[in-house]
């Protein structure tokens, strides 16, 4: 530990000052400020040096507390554990009273609800109170029925005139590794719009990124405060700007209708800033200019990327089912009708008046024979002639006709016990596709 704390001494003393951009926030009296972070317990060099910028940010905007969106601690939280990837990166800002209040990850074990540092009573899910700030902290590892009670019921009875949500899995996310929570989405945005939720913030992919309001609802993604994927941001249709080179956190000012918004790197650059105005249509405006590397070019656009779904008790996931290729496009229905076995062809030559075009006989179309009287066509159902044939012609071919009858009835015997046989086997094949599947959604173990 000793090691560790002249470690820090020495990145005060080693790293640049905060950007030379300054400070976009405007430290209105009796606003509300706080700083963002996420993905960020790993105990490495980059946490310590993004730990620093915000020691040092805090000089001159002094926030009273930290939300965490998830991934809080990678790998063993044993008390040692605890010490080097929390405890003494954050300690300048813990020994001045700054609270953090935590959400869990993925990577986090669900006993740090009773971490005394996370804040969170020993709750997987909780909300807390700041002025005229109302905050819901919400486990997207397990998103029960009860817990989407819990928040409605929450949300209906809160009186804040700002409600802000965070947790881990985003419901936008342009991340190439894992993407937007499509079917979180389907679950809390329905709410966080009724409720006119005012800001979200998540994490999970390890880059910074601000999506355009949606449905009143600003975005964004604070997943790189200690984990960085470099280049992973996929710039969306739903992107405002983003940034994926360097690790960063977040400081937050909100007065009245305005949320002011700052995004600084672990080298002390700005790279987003802003202002959210609270109303009925929320809207977001870009104070200053973010870096040359905040946004990815315009050719970097790809389609959404879902991420992989995780447990959902007693609820069953909505899916979207895939565009059909031109193999498997539903066709239409045919209108054509079953026709009944066919009858023996016997007689069938003495008929002699053949039925009008277009008309059906036993459900097919009706077809004729040459007009010599020849042998009747095979395929006929019914069959027709003008001329009527030589007494001595039919005399002649009856007891050839009554062998190819005989012949035909053994034919139809064969054949309908293979049809028998096939329906069956289709009526099994489909009995076992029919069969009720319990739908388990697995929960995600990646980064």
């Amino acid at each position: 530990m000793r090691r560790l704390i002249i470690l820090i001494a020495l990145l005060s003393l080693l790293s640049p000052p905060l950007g030379s951009q300054g400070f976009t926030l405007p430290l209105k009296p009796n606003s509300v400020r706080f700083a963002v972070i996420g993905d960020m317990g790993t105990g490495d060099k980059s946490q310590y040096e993004t730990a620093q910028r915000m020691v040092e940010a805090r000089q001159r905007f002094p926030f009273e507390f930290v939300i965490m969106v998830g991934d809080n601690i990678y790998g063993a939280s044993s008390p040692a554990d605890m010490q080097r990837k929390f405890e003494i990166p954050y300690k300048p800002l813990l020994d001045a009273g700054v609270k953090f209040y935590a959400a869990l990850g993925n990577h986090d074990d669900v006993n740090e609800r009773f971490y005394e540092h996370f804040n969170m009573g020993g709750k997987q899910y909780y909300t807390f109170k700041q002025a005229n700030v109302r905050f819901f902290v919400l486990d997207s590892n397990y998103m029960s029925p009860e817990q989407q009670a819990w928040l409605a019921n929450e949300l209906k009875n809160s009186g804040s005139p700002w409600k802000i949500a965070y947790f881990h899995h985003p419901l936008y996310s342009a991340g190439g590794r894992h993407g937007s929570s499509l079917e979180l989405r389907q679950l809390l945005e329905p709410l966080f719009q009724t409720y006119k939720v005012n800001v979200v913030f998540q994490g999970h992919d390890h880059v910074y990124e601000r999506v355009k309001p949606q449905g009143g609802i600003t975005y964004f993604t604070e997943g790189s405060s200690g984990q960085l994927r470099s280049g992973d941001l996929k710039r969306a249709s739903f992107t405002d700007s983003g940034f994926d080179t360097d690790t960063t956190f977040m400081l937050v000012e909100i007065a009245g209708d305005e949320m002011y918004f700052q995004t600084i790197t672990r080298t002390g650059r700005t790279v987003d800033s802003g202002v959210v105005v609270r109303g009925d249509k929320t809207q977001t405006a870009t104070l200053a200019p973010p870096a040359a590397a905040a946004t990815p070019p315009a050719a970097a656009t790809a389609p959404e990327t879902p991420a992989k779904p995780r447990t959902i008790e007693g609820t069953a996931t909505p899916t979207t089912a895939p565009a059909a290729s031109p193999e498997t496009k539903e066709k239409p229905a045919a209108t054509t009708t079953t026709a009944p076995p066919e009858k023996s062809a016997t007689g069938a030559a003495t008929s002699t008046a053949p039925p009008s075009n277009g008309s059906k006989s036993n459900g097919t179309a009706a077809q004729s024979l040459p007009a010599t009287g020849g042998p009747a066509s095979k395929s006929a159902t019914s069959t027709t002639s003008k001329a009527q044939p030589a007494k001595g012609v039919v005399t002649k071919t009856k007891a050839a006709a009554n062998k190819a009858a005989a012949k035909a009835t053994a034919k139809k015997k064969t054949s309908r016990t293979a049809v028998a046989k096939k329906s069956k086997s289709k009526k099994t094949t489909a009995a076992v596709a029919n069969k009720p599947r319990k739908i388990v959604v697995v929960p995600k173990t990646t980064d």
